[in-house]
């Protein structure tokens, strides 16, 4: 993350993590799930039921791979869940996406796409993000099974889903699928960065019917520069 010039505040365990969180109030948090003290699960309640930290984006990053845990963190909240062996930017990937997200809802903010009324609750509520998109792109549903885009293509699109589950996979050296993220309702989807167009890192595969709004990368970027 270093390499990458993000600034990196670091916990040698659950219950520093969750001190930390409060104290330093990061742009987004990355816990493993297995840790002393307080377990990922146990770090994630917390900070999610304290005002100021339950909007900060937060993505699990574990060797637990298993289909019934992985629901469970997006269950309780976590916004992503990458799997251990990970490749480096599967992980700038997913930080991206998620700070891109609190970008753009402040962007909307100030060009009045929200109501300027609107509580930082209300403002970042799926109604919200539902009518931005419909507003400005184009509603379409996938069924299980079908591929939203695969790995090294290269398209300009970024979609948000509206209801559905997409998982995010890669294949490894050895032919066996990896799981690198998983997509559920108000997360975006389809993009690897807003500031370059680069082929995709991952797959997209519909494990539950979606229903995805649809906006070009470029009236995004638009959006973000005047914030």
């Amino acid at each position: 993350m270093e390499l990458s010039n993000y600034s990196v505040i670091t916990a040698p365990n659950g219950k520093i993590g969750i001190e930390l969180g409060i104290k330093k109030l990061p742009d987004i948090i990355i816990c493993d799930i297995m840790m002393p003290e307080v377990d990922g699960y146990g770090v994630l309640k917390n900070l999610s039921s304290d005002e100021r930290t339950k909007h900060i984006p937060f993505i699990f990053l574990s060797a637990i791979t298993e289909h019934k845990e992985i629901r469970k963190g997006m269950d309780l909240g976590a916004d992503d869940y990458l799997t251990k062996p990970f490749e480096e930017d599967d992980l700038i990937s997913a930080v991206e996406s998620r700070l891109a997200k609190a970008k753009l809802l402040g962007g909307m903010v100030g060009d009045g796409a929200l109501k300027p009324e609107a509580s930082e609750e209300e403002m970042r509520t799926l109604e919200e993000l539902k009518a931005f998109f419909n507003q400005n792109g184009e509603v379409s549903s996938f069924g299980i099974g079908k591929t939203i885009f695969k790995e090294g293509s290269r398209l300009d699109t970024i979609y948000l889903v509206l209801k559905g589950l997409i998982k995010g996979h890669t294949m490894d050296g050895d032919g066996k699928e990896l799981i690198t993220s998983l997509y559920h309702a108000d997360d975006f989807l389809g993009f690897t960065s807003f500031v370059s167009q680069i082929p995709y890192q991952e797959s997209a595969t519909v494990i539950e019917d979606v229903e995805l709004a649809a906006i070009s990368n470029q009236n995004l970027q638009e959006i973000l520069k005047k914030k």
